[in-house]
């Protein structure tokens, strides 16, 4: 019995990279190829942390010390309510490392009760744009709790963008 305890406690730990007791979790969901994103909160070094990869295997992370002047992830969004049009919900997470530009989207449209989500990529030298697609179903979080926290600098675009 202990050992069988001991085992899950250790696989649900390393769920999600091994998320430490002080990071809360904004946000994450698992791609069609098996890996997992998530951006998370350190709660007591005030940290924002995106990692990408498998479980037990950390590809990429990136951290971004909050409320200093160097900016490492920026926010922004748009919010239509669904009065005579298509209401639309659109979240966005962006960042660079070396030569690439990042940008993790959840995007909801009313109109076909549709959810995206997934990463962009974009190799800044060759302008070549790849795409990461996410399982909506897997998603975990909401990226609106930045909007609503401004963690990061944030920005609500307009209908003229």
């Amino acid at each position: 019995m202990k050992t069988t305890f001991l085992i899950f406690f250790v696989s649900v730990s390393f769920a999600l990279f091994a998320q430490k007791t002080n990071e809360k979790l904004i946000y994450s969901f698992k791609t069609k190829k098996g890996k997992i994103m998530s951006l998370t909160l350190d709660t007591v070094n005030n940290v924002m942390i995106y990692r990408y990869g498998k479980k037990g295997k950390t590809e990429l992370e990136k951290k971004d010390t909050l409320y200093d002047e160097n900016t490492v992830f920026s926010y922004s969004y748009y919010f239509r309510g669904g009065a005579g049009n298509g209401g639309l919900d659109l979240n966005y997470v962006t960042f660079k490392n070396n030569d690439f530009s990042y940008k993790i989207y959840d995007e909801y449209s009313a109109d076909d009760d549709s959810r995206s989500v997934g990463i962009y990529l974009t190799n800044t030298k060759t302008g070549k744009k790849y795409e990461i697609v996410g399982l909506p179903k897997s998603v975990k979080g909401d990226l609106s709790v930045i909007r609503d926290e401004e963690y990061i600098p944030t920005e609500e675009a307009t209908d003229e963008e």
